[in-house]
């Protein structure tokens, strides 16, 4: 299928898994040359990392500050927010950084492995079955992603907690994101049919 011109669907996808390929790599040297500078340097501005708070918590605020202008703000979810230490954090802080260099890494390889079929795809070389393989492997990187991703901010959220002195915040669990399982799903029946169609193109082949 045909769009924009001479650019092909495939092409289109290519191009933004390689757009967002180079910006996590630039991102992975930013925050590996962070983590180095954190390991000698005292007093830095470490990354900002995530914290969750309970909602019932945010709520009255809300009401408090808008209760005047009649305007009503709630919410049934955990709010997310982001929060940095300007001084050396410990131990815990560079684990934290160190997480996140880790999932940057692991999203930069899931990428390399995707442009592989996406290449192939795009040099109409679609029956062959390392296409499925190697798009097998995305599935399960993605599936194994959504608890990885859970444990950075559970782990980050629990440091914020420790860090605070008073009883006026509570914070409160991540949650787990459903929609990175999903996706791993759908990769994953995605790979099992380009499979099973490289099969099939194998078969009437050698019948032909």
């Amino acid at each position: 299928m045909k769009i924009f011109g001479s650019w092909s669907l495939v092409s289109l996808i290519r191009f933004i898994v390689q757009f967002a390929w180079a910006l996590i790599l630039v991102t992975l040297v930013i925050q590996s040359i962070w983590l180095a500078i954190n390991l000698f340097f005292v007093d830095m501005i470490h990354l900002p990392v995530p914290v969750f708070f309970s909602a019932h918590e945010m709520n009255p605020l809300f009401k408090e500050l808008l209760d005047e202008q009649n305007i009503a703000v709630y919410s049934s979810a955990t709010v997310s927010a982001n929060y940095q230490l300007f001084e050396k954090g410990g131990l815990s802080i560079l684990l934290i950084t160190a997480s996140q260099v880790g999932l940057t890494a692991y999203v930069l390889y899931a990428l390399t492995v995707l442009k592989r079929p996406l290449n192939a795809l795009a040099l109409d070389q679609v029956f062959e079955s390392e296409n499925a393989a190697q798009l097998k492997v995305v599935a399960l990187l993605t599936l194994f992603a959504a608890p990885l991703k859970y444990f950075y901010e559970w782990f980050s959220t629990w440091h914020f907690g420790r860090l605070v002195e008073t009883e006026i915040v509570n914070v409160a669990s991540p949650p787990f994101d459903v929609t990175l399982l999903m996706a791993g799903l759908v990769l994953y029946i995605f790979a099992e049919i380009m499979k099973r169609a490289a099969t099939l193109y194998e078969e009437q082949k050698l019948t032909v």
